[in-house]
């Protein structure tokens, strides 16, 4: 079981919810928290450090090579 495959074409979206960090934004997107940097590395323009994440923000997820 478990979600599809992300498909290269589409780019996935995160909206922020009030606790979220970055590593428990990757694992719930990637199943490991250790892509935390990639996600704040695509989001440079949004969130200059893992401090400014706030609730609502919309964060792009990268496509991780396996």
């Amino acid at each position: 079981g478990g979600p599809p495959p992300p498909r290269p074409s589409a780019e996935r979206t995160y909206t922020v919810r009030p606790g979220d960090t970055l590593g428990a934004i990757s694992k719930k997107a990637y199943g490991t928290t250790r892509h935390w940097k990639a996600i704040l590395e695509a989001n440079k323009d949004v969130i200059p450090s893992e401090a400014k994440l706030r609730p609502k923000l919309v964060l792009r997820l990268p496509t991780i090579p396996r």
